[in-house]
């Protein structure tokens, strides 16, 4: 019963993120609507520069590393 748990807790986690992405992307688009020349503007290239600080943060829960930053192990 335990394993069912954790399964059902982890798809609903998942749907949770997607659902939060679409609406992420959606926000996006309208921005870009607003602000974007109509000339410039297409739902295409929004999705291609859609990985951005916001969806990283969403992602990961945590802020974008410093430029130029290395990791040390």
């Amino acid at each position: 019963m335990y394993m069912l748990e954790a399964v059902e807790a982890t798809a609903h986690g998942t749907t949770e993120k997607i659902n939060a992405i679409r609406d992420l992307l959606a926000e996006t688009l309208d921005a870009a609507k607003r602000v974007l020349p109509k000339t410039v503007f297409s739902k295409e290239l929004i999705e291609l520069i859609f990985i951005n600080h916001r969806l990283w943060r969403l992602l990961t829960g945590e802020p974008l590393p410093k430029s130029g930053a290395t990791t040390r192990r």
